[in-house]
C-alpha cells in the first residue's frame, strides 16, 4: 500500500491533533453542515491514522476509481473537479465508523495547496457511486 505524499495539515488541525482535541463535533453539528452524511464517522485522532486511511485512496484499482469517484494523475489525462477527488491531493480526516459504509471527510488540496477545502462523500446508490461534495471552502 502506498503512503500518501507528505501533505502538510492546516495549522489549526495540527494544533488540535497535538492537543488531543480533534474530535467529532457531534451529530447535530455534522448534520447541519453536511446533511447527506447519514452514517457515523470516526474523526482520525493522529497524523499516523490520517496517513494510513489516506493511503487507501492511493490503491490503483480502476473499479474503485469509478465507484468511489477517485482519480489518480497517471490514470487520467485531464484534471477533474467535484464530484471526483484526486487521490494524491486529498487526505481523509474522518472515516466511516461501520465497515462497508464507505463515507469520509477529506481535505482537498487541488484548488489551494496551502488552504484545502473540506469535502465529503455523498453516497447516492450502488449505480451512481460515492460522489464527493464540498462541505466548507
Amino acid at each position: 500500500m502506498a503512503i500518501p505524499k507528505d501533505i502538510p495539515l492546516p495549522d489549526l488541525l495540527e494544533q488540535l491533533i497535538h492537543e488531543g482535541t480533534w474530535q467529532h463535533p457531534g451529530d447535530d453539528v455534522l448534520q447541519h453542515i453536511a446533511p447527506y452524511i447519514t452514517d457515523p464517522l470516526i474523526f482520525l485522532p493522529t497524523r499516523e491514522m490520517i496517513d494510513l486511511e489516506s493511503a487507501q485512496l492511493m490503491e490503483p484499482d480502476e473499479i474503485e476509481n469509478t465507484l468511489f469517484f477517485i482519480y489518480r494523475s497517471p490514470s487520467v489525462n485531464e484534471p477533474r473537479n467535484l464530484p471526483w477527488t484526486h487521490a494524491e491531493l486529498s487526505i481523509n480526516i474522518a472515516i466511516n465508523q461501520r465497515i462497508g459504509d464507505d463515507v469520509a471527510l477529506a481535505l482537498d488540496y487541488r484548488i489551494d495547496p496551502k488552504d484545502p477545502r473540506v469535502i465529503a462523500t455523498d453516497w447516492h446508490d450502488e449505480t451512481a457511486g460515492d460522489h464527493w461534495r464540498e462541505v466548507l471552502p
